[in-house]
């Protein structure tokens, strides 16, 4: 397994994913998208990706340490809400931070999940979510 973090490691910058974001709030069509990540992808992690893959047979994750989509705050509610979606996605993992345990949330999305409607639909958290939260 190869981790690959999206800021600064794949990507020039550390705002590549709120560009991506961004454009696609804007309704900024999917080749302007790919223009996008094409200047910014760095070179070095196809060339590392293609040196492992000499050598080894593995799968490439892509990660972030972003929340959002665990613990949301609602501009609409003034409130955060804890989300929850297809139950096999959630785990809990123990980091050990300053000689403690650390309880972590962690979310998994498989990768055959293709757009953000295709989570949105596992949504499964106590609170309904508004139209304007899942829009």
């Amino acid at each position: 397994l190869c981790l690959l973090d999206l800021d600064m490691t794949c990507f020039w910058g550390n705002d590549a994913n709120d560009l991506g974001c961004a454009m696609q709030w804007m309704a900024r069509p999917r080749h302007l998208l790919r223009q996008l990540y094409s200047i910014l992808w760095n070179p070095a992690a196809s060339a590392a990706i293609a040196d492992l893959r000499t050598t080894h047979n593995t799968e490439i994750v892509i990660y972030t340490m972003r929340g959002a989509l665990l613990n949301y705050r609602s501009p609409f509610r003034r409130l955060t809400l804890s989300l929850q979606w297809d139950p096999s996605w959630h785990y809990e993992q123990v980091t050990i931070v300053n000689n403690e345990a650390v309880p972590q949330q962690v979310l998994s999305i498989p990768g055959d999940v293709k757009t953000a409607a295709d989570i949105l639909d596992t949504y499964s958290g106590v609170e309904d979510l508004l139209d304007r939260e899942r829009a």
